[in-house]
């Protein structure tokens, strides 16, 4: 059964996400303060959390650093009453994996948990080889023994410890996202997040502004500059929150800019085939 954490002081908030979110496929673990939540965290891991802003004993910022500094790959969903733009930017830039308003929006909060339980489960699932997972139901197994695959694992065992960015090519259910979970799980960054980006659900015009971000006035409607997940990512590796492989998967390395309007350089990313 996934597990969620909801770290709220007020305690409609805490009984109205309770009931509405516990399922027999969820359960749905109660804080009032940051100390409480981060006590629940280490006795029973969950594998997503729901953050207050505001809370008694420190601020949900506060918090959010301690739980990195416990589980850096656990995603983490800051709510807030108490909406300004310095905390929705300091709460991307931290590593947040979203940032909402109160009242929540119960209905866009389930797809987010969704996609946050999914993403911890990538995160610390290993995709281990068929052998070594012969009698383990937590893994994700990659099966064959052909010496096709034989030359697949030891492509994943050459390119795992080095930092360089990875093309995984192959055709439709074939197990390319094994494959690239299987690199992460080995490689040095195996402690750090695993960001998956879908890009066919990104539109293309948007594709840029979403790995890489955009300066204030860029866009008509965007009046403050955004963080693009290559600089979220990057921010959150230097408090043990780096990013790696997945499906469409950014390897995040630092931005250069001569001028505000100058493209980001050294954009390290790879893509599945579709």
């Amino acid at each position: 059964m996934d597990r969620l954490l909801i770290v709220d002081d007020d305690p409609q908030v805490r009984l109205s996400l309770e009931s509405t979110l516990a399922s027999d496929e969820l359960e749905v673990m109660l804080a009032a303060t940051a100390r409480e939540g981060l006590a629940l965290l280490e006795s029973h891991p969950p594998g997503a959390v729901v953050l207050d802003v505001r809370l008694p004993d420190m601020s949900g910022l506060e918090a959010f650093d301690l739980i990195r500094k416990i589980d850096p790959r656990l995603p983490v969903i800051i709510i807030t009453a108490h909406a300004t733009t310095e905390t929705a930017i300091e709460a991307m830039k931290r590593g947040a994996f979203e940032y909402l308003l109160k009242p929540v929006d119960l209905h866009q909060l389930r797809e987010l948990l969704a996609k946050a339980i999914q993403v911890s489960r990538m995160r610390h699932v290993p995709a281990v080889f068929e052998e070594a997972a012969e009698h383990d139901d937590s893994v994700d197994r990659i099966v064959g023994h052909s010496p096709v695959m034989q030359e697949v694992y030891k492509s994943i065992g050459r390119v795992a410890p080095l930092d360089v960015n990875v093309l995984i090519l192959g055709e439709s259910g074939t197990g390319k996202e094994l494959v690239a979970r299987a690199i992460y799980h080995h490689s040095s960054r195996r402690d750090k997040p695993y960001e998956v980006i879908d890009c066919a659900a990104v539109p293309e015009a948007l594709l840029e502004s979403e790995l890489f971000g955009h300066e204030r006035g860029a866009f008509i409607q965007h009046r403050h500059t955004v963080a693009g997940r290559d600089r979220r990512l990057a921010t959150a590796d230097a408090s043990q929150a780096a990013a790696s492989a997945a499906r469409a998967t950014l390897q995040p390395r630092r931005r250069q800019r001569d001028h505000p309007n100058q493209r980001a350089v050294d954009r390290g990313h790879e893509s599945e085939a579709r």
